[in-house]
Parts: structure tokens; sequence; C-alpha cells
């Protein structure tokens, strides 16, 4: 597992295709993100107005899925409490082909 480290200016960072933990701090930070060749990140690109480029290789859907309430709060993981939760990451990205399959 790698650990990414950004400054507290504006970064353009990419992950490995390891499980890497990726840390962007201040400033509006840019990660490029390839579901098909990244690992397992766990992504947490600080304050600032954030972008996440998102693509994968073979999906023709990314599907997003996040409890709006629960993102943005400095913490990377839901609560645990409400259905479908399960006290890991918050958002969570997968790949999908055209019938909604998982791809990869």
């Amino acid at each position: 597992m790698a650990t990414i480290n950004g400054t507290n200016g504006n970064d353009e960072l990419i992950g490995s295709n390891d499980n890497d933990v990726i840390n962007g701090f201040e400033g509006d930070d840019t990660l490029a993100y390839n579901l098909s060749t990244d690992g397992v990140d766990q992504i947490n690109l600080g304050s600032g107005m954030d972008t996440l480029n998102v693509s994968s290789t073979g999906a023709s859907q990314i599907r997003v899925m996040f409890t709006s309430a629960e993102v943005g709060n400095n913490n990377a993981n839901d609560a645990g409490t409400l259905a479908n939760q399960d006290g890991g990451l918050a958002v969570r990205i997968q790949a999908e082909d055209g019938s909604g399959n998982l791809v990869g």
C-alpha cells in the first residue's frame, strides 16, 4: 500500500495499481482514478474545490453511491446505522456493463 500526499496548494494526483491512501490536503486538487487499473484506494482530497476524474476501460457505466449527509464531514466512513450501510467507505464507485453487471 502506497501513501500519496499532495501539498497545501493545488495538486494533480494519480494513484497506482496498489491499494493507495491518497491525501490532497488544502487547495483545489484533481485526482485521476481508473477503476480498471487502480487498486482499492482511500481518498481524502481535503478542503477546496476538488475534482475526481473517474474512468474505466471496458465499462459502459460507472455508478457512484454515497450518503450525502456523510460526505464532506472529514470522515471517509458511513455511520453503519442506516439501511445498506456497513461502517465502510461513505462513497463507493463501481464499473458496470450496459445491463448493470459488475465489470472488473
